[in-house]
């Protein structure tokens, strides 16, 4: 696991996060990586890539359908004073 912690190092990933990242993959807790626990983080990384595109996906689709001007996140409040309403008994 030290070689691989050296290799994130030099990838530019700070040694505790190294370190913590190793930790989180290492699911034994016995000091290695082995080959199981890397496929499992491989299938978890490409789970997350895919839930992400589908993410860009259903926002173009949205924007497409429900184009909304750009407010910086602001909603828009307009006040308007209620007619009178005649009712018919």
């Amino acid at each position: 696991m030290e070689k691989l912690m050296e290799v994130m190092e030099e990838l530019g990933a700070q040694r505790g996060d190294a370190q913590e990242m190793m930790e989180l993959l290492d699911s034994n807790s016995d000091g290695s990586l082995s080959s199981e626990e890397f496929d499992n983080f491989q299938k978890q990384v490409e789970i997350m890539w895919n839930i992400e595109d589908r993410d860009e996906k259903y926002k173009a689709v949205l924007q497409e359908k429900l184009p909304m001007p750009d407010c910086g996140g602001l909603v828009q409040v307009r006040h308007e004073e209620p007619e009178k309403v005649t009712a018919l008994i």
